[in-house]
């Protein structure tokens, strides 16, 4: 008797939720996309001499963007790959971004006169 609550008081502390758990709302995540994407970008402009130190200079960053949005890369990841399992959330997602970007980097418009 004593093994079975044993096993179900396990069952019950493996189904709580933990931190990397969490759903990330779906505006914060296409931030965070938005961010990452510019990371990326910025850390393979830069042409290291080694694919080594490219690593190294963007999972800096990566680690950067989740402390400033308050995540960590399981959370991430989960998140991300439940959009990635529903091609219709994952392109509504990266409308998002795609929005987000072009609002980030929309030049301002001058006026001819």
């Amino acid at each position: 008797m004593r093994k079975i609550y044993f096993l179900l008081c396990l069952g019950f502390l493996a189904c709580r939720e933990s931190s990397s758990s969490k759903i990330i709302e779906e505006d914060k995540l296409a931030e965070i996309l938005v961010d990452i994407h510019i990371e990326e970008s910025k850390v393979s402009n830069m042409h290291f001499g080694s694919i080594d130190s490219s690593i190294l200079a963007y999972n800096y960053q990566e680690k950067r963007i989740f402390k400033k949005y308050g995540v960590d890369s399981l959370q991430f990841a989960k998140n991300f790959d439940r959009y990635v399992q529903e091609p219709k959330d994952f392109l509504r997602l990266y409308d998002k971004v795609n929005g987000i970007m072009e609002k980030r980097f929309k030049k301002p418009e001058t006026s001819h006169r």
